[in-house]
């Protein structure tokens, strides 16, 4: 199994160096990039693509619970633990309600740290893994521009059915609306995929 991919944003040098040094040593765990801030945490995570992000609460120009959306918007597939100095319950709250899958101290130790990452990382397993042969089939229509309607007489169902379908491929995807669906599928190759 691969190693999961992470990206430490803290805007503290120590903190990410400490991090970075604490995580190197356990072999299903690999570093792939640093961030100062939210904005940073943002870009190299489309860039590097991690399969989690170390998220502190509390970072200069956008913080942490604002970055977390923008990467639920951005890149749904990728997992975030957030990182706190102090346990304000309320931060905490705001953090999970931005989409973070876990928040833990800073001062907590290492192993419980990792756990976090590694269930944050089986989070955050490749979401188009969970799509049926039926949804990835319906999804390649939506993108290709066809209506529920049109789908639904091309594949003998509803198009009630059709919308439930996407409705649960949107739900799997963390995905809102057809458009952000649509990028999701050309961005992964959907469109070129063989139909039976």
């Amino acid at each position: 199994m691969a190693p999961i991919r992470v990206l430490i944003a803290d805007d503290h040098p120590l903190v990410r160096e400490a991090l970075t040094r604490a995580l190197s040593v356990f072999e299903d765990i690999h570093v792939v990039a640093m961030a100062v801030d939210g904005v940073e945490a943002v870009e190299r995570s489309v860039e590097f693509r991690p399969d989690v992000v170390l998220m502190d609460i509390d970072m200069p120009r956008v913080d942490g619970i604002e970055a977390t959306k923008r990467l639920a918007d951005r890149l749904p597939g990728v997992a975030v633990v957030g990182m706190t100095g102090m346990r304000d319950e309320a931060m905490v709250q705001r953090m999970a309600e931005a989409g973070a899958d876990h928040v833990v101290n800073k001062a907590s130790p290492t192993s419980e740290i990792c756990s976090a990452v590694r269930l944050a990382g089986r989070l955050s397993e490749d979401p188009g893994d969970r799509l049926t042969d039926r949804e990835r089939e319906i999804l390649r229509a939506i993108a290709l521009g066809h209506t529920s309607k049109e789908i639904g007489i091309n594949l003998g169902i509803s198009p009630r059915t059709v919308d439930r379908h996407r409705a649960n491929m949107m739900q799997k995807l963390r995905l809102r609306g057809i458009a952000s669906l649509t990028e999701w599928a050309v961005r992964r190759g959907v469109l070129s995929e063989e139909t039976s």
